[in-house]
């Protein structure tokens, strides 16, 4: 299975073409201590972080759709780390089903290039309350000015929820929601075609909150951590990237 996606990875970088630089920037610190993936964010190199803020808002109706959200990245040999801590009013969650429409729910969402320049494919990994994954391969421009999403990557790695508040009740006001991923870097590296992660390194990155607040329906709010193109645009479109840099 490693091989086959070992080939999978080297095919799609034939449709890699470097468009523009980023603009926004968000920092991966280094850690030297072990992480426990449990979503409290209750270690010492989570609280030394500095977090970054969702601060771009699509699809608000209401005031209870502009909720803070902040996340902060960490990194070793072994892992890139990153934590979502979420203020939320009313916690929603409904699928269950790897590879399903987790991005209808109360979704963290990271996109993740692992190169030093804008591309046409990122690695996604979308997950809901449930820690249910929706995780692909999405090329932009596939063919015919068409998007492709290669669904079947399924890779294995750490998920950790921990939220206050009851799910799917919308009788009772809730505190929030903290996650935490750990990605293995082995799922990016490839020393001949992308940037290896060590201090100085650059990938391009882009980190959404999905916000549903209705138990019904599929209406919700995103939020972005780099502002989209206009208000229709595709979270996906990876001129609405940022870098990720990794330091000490």
């Amino acid at each position: 299975m490693k091989r086959k996606l070992l080939f999978l990875s080297l095919g799609l970088i034939s449709v890699w073409q470097v468009q523009s630089q980023p603009a926004g920037s968000v920092y991966a610190s280094r850690i030297h201590t072990a992480i426990i993936i449990d979503g409290q964010l209750n270690e010492p190199a989570w609280q030394k972080t500095m977090p970054k803020s969702l601060d771009y808002f699509y699809g608000v109706e209401q005031p209870s759709d502009r909720q803070q959200t902040e996340v902060k990245l960490l990194w070793d040999d072994e892992n890139v780390y990153i934590s979502f801590y979420c203020k939320d009013k009313y916690l929603t969650a409904r699928e269950r089903t790897r590879n399903g429409k987790t991005f209808f729910d109360d979704c963290a969402e990271v996109f993740i290039t692992p190169a030093s320049g804008i591309g046409r494919m990122h690695f996604g990994f979308e997950v809901n309350l449930y820690k249910t994954p929706n995780d692909f391969i999405y090329v932009s421009q596939f063919i015919d000015g068409k998007s492709g999403v290669v669904k079947s990557y399924n890779p294995a790695y750490e998920l950790g929820v921990y939220y206050q508040g009851t799910l799917n009740n919308n009788e009772d006001v809730d505190m929030g929601w903290s996650m935490e991923m750990a990605l293995p870097l082995q799922l990016f590296h490839n020393p001949k075609t992308f940037v290896k992660a060590e201090i100085g390194a650059k990938w391009t990155v882009m980190i959404v909150r999905q916000d549903r607040n209705e138990v019904s329906g599929t209406r919700r709010t995103s939020s972005v951590m780099f502002p989209l193109e206009d208000s229709v645009a595709n979270i996906h479109t990876p001129s609405n990237f940022g870098w990720l840099k990794f330091v000490e």
